[in-house]
């Protein structure tokens, strides 16, 4: 976006994939609100240029990569920033201030080459700095470092404070941990124990999301949410473990290259001696097959190597149902597991609605310098969703030998109910399929085989339905 000499506003977008940065202000009026700007390229993220004005409120500056800018670079402008994240911006500086006022409220600045002598979270050699309110600054440099006073909130290049962020640790651009957390944008999280958690003295307004600080507000532009739906009351009904052992689960992001053990093995009730080799901020992505539930909680088990990993001391839990925009559903802190297969169960206050996949993100752990995240068994817990019936067809393999097709059904049924199979070359005309008789759960293996002679004509396709008798 190009703004020359005139006004704009921006209002609850996420802007990303631009190739010669985001947004250009140049001697216009700039007004972004509750924006996530990520994952762009070249020059700076934001210039605001040659007495342009720009206004920034609860935004997320984010992976911006390439180029010699800044992730925010004000020249010959004034600009005011209040609770704006920026941070894992691969560019030279955090924010790049030369020449004009620049104000800061309540922000949030960690970048990770902020360590480089010429590249600090804040840094430039001219214009005026107005610090009106507290802000983080992992690493300051340039002509500003007299301006904040270095504690727990401000470091230099050569002794930095850590934010402590959710994610901290994924920073490749096909694996970056920036999730929904609610509303339309995506944010950061600042992870337990965060020194930006309660640090700023104002309870007014609403975050990047909307939500309203129960405390003191968190420097940034996101609110903490930490256990704000959880509940130690186990919720009334049927609660039943939707990870079974034929759930889909990968890695997150699937770029890291940790020899991580046996997946599937976390899901299939015995926790042993499963223990991901990984790190901090890893996360599991969960697919469950078979019906709806809502969700209830979440249960996680120790494994044997508890004495030589690090077990998990909080967890972020997201849900999606494209793999693509995920949505915040939950963030919680554990206990330390002190010994083997020991489990620790956490309701949440309201069940959330289903979701076609779930990602679980573990910030912190017991033994951070351990690579091993001791776990043995995870288990999302769930309720059935009305109208309720775990018949489903999950397989139909076929094989074909001389026009005589062998099929092979695998699906999902209730015990103890008679069911029939039926069969169509299209999607109506059903009638009962060849082999096929009237049959009861439970027996050896919900599957049906059958070898049916098609004579010398092959059908292109085959429809199947399972039916209760």
């Amino acid at each position: 976006l190009n703004e020359n000499g005139g006004s704009l506003s921006l209002d609850s977008l996420n802007l990303t994939g631009a190739s010669s940065g985001a947004i250009s202000n140049d001697s216009s009026t700039l007004t972004i609100t509750n924006c996530a700007i990520y994952r762009n390229q070249g020059d700076s993220a934001i210039s605001n240029l040659n007495t342009g004005t720009c206004a920034i409120t609860n935004s997320t500056i984010a992976f911006h990569t390439g180029g010699s800018g800044a992730g925010f670079l004000s020249r010959g402008s004034n600009a005011t920033l209040t609770h704006v994240t920026i941070a894992n911006n691969a560019s030279a500086v955090g924010i790049s201030h030369e020449s004009g006022s620049l104000t800061l409220e309540h922000c949030l600045l960690s970048n990770p080459d902020s360590t480089l002598t010429s590249s600090p979270d804040l840094g430039g050699s001219g214009g005026t700095i107005v610090a009106t309110a507290p802000n983080f600054i992992r690493a300051i440099g340039g002509s500003y470092a007299s301006e904040f006073p270095l504690g727990p909130l401000v470091g230099t290049v050569t002794s930095p404070v850590e934010a402590l962020l959710v994610g901290d640790n994924l920073t490749d651009l096909n694996g970056d941990p920036l999730f929904n957390y609610g509303g339309p944008t995506l944010g950061l999280m600042p992870q337990v124990g965060s020194p930006v958690i309660d640090a700023s003295p104002s309870l007014a307004g609403t975050d990047q999301r909307g939500v309203t600080a129960s405390n003191n507000r968190d420097l940034g532009a996101l609110e903490t949410t930490w256990n704000d739906n959880t509940t130690t009351v186990v919720p009334a009904g049927l609660i039943a473990d939707i990870t079974i052992p034929t759930t889909a689960i990968t890695n997150f992001p699937l770029e890291l290259t940790q020899s991580i053990g046996s997946l599937p093995s976390l899901l299939n009730g015995q926790p042993s001696t499963v223990a991901p080799n990984t790190e901090t901020n890893w996360a599991l992505t969960f697919s469950p097959l078979g019906p709806e539930f809502s969700l209830s909680g979440v249960a996680l088990t120790s494994s044997s190597l508890l004495s030589s990993g690090g077990s998990p001391t909080s967890f972020v839990l997201l849900g999606s149902n494209d793999l693509s925009t995920f949505e915040h559903l939950a963030a919680a802190t554990l206990s330390p597991f002190t010994i083997f297969n020991e489990r620790q169960t956490v309701f949440f206050s309201s069940p959330f609605p289903h979701f076609d996949h779930y990602r679980l993100v573990f910030p912190s752990s017991r033994n951070p310098a351990s690579a091993l995240l001791a776990l043995g068994e995870i288990e999302l817990l769930g309720t059935p969703l009305p109208p309720w019936s775990p018949l489903r067809i999950t397989d139909t393999p076929t094989t074909t030998n001389n026009g005589v097709v062998t099929f092979n059904l695998t699906f999902d049924s209730v015990p103890g109910t008679t069911y029939e199979i039926l069969n169509s070359s299209g999607l109506d005309g059903f009638t009962s399929a060849t082999g096929s008789l009237l049959f009861s759960t439970p027996f050896t293996a919900d599957s049906w085989n059958s070898t049916t002679d098609l004579g010398p004509i092959s059908l292109p396709r085959e429809f199947f339905r399972i039916q209760e008798n």
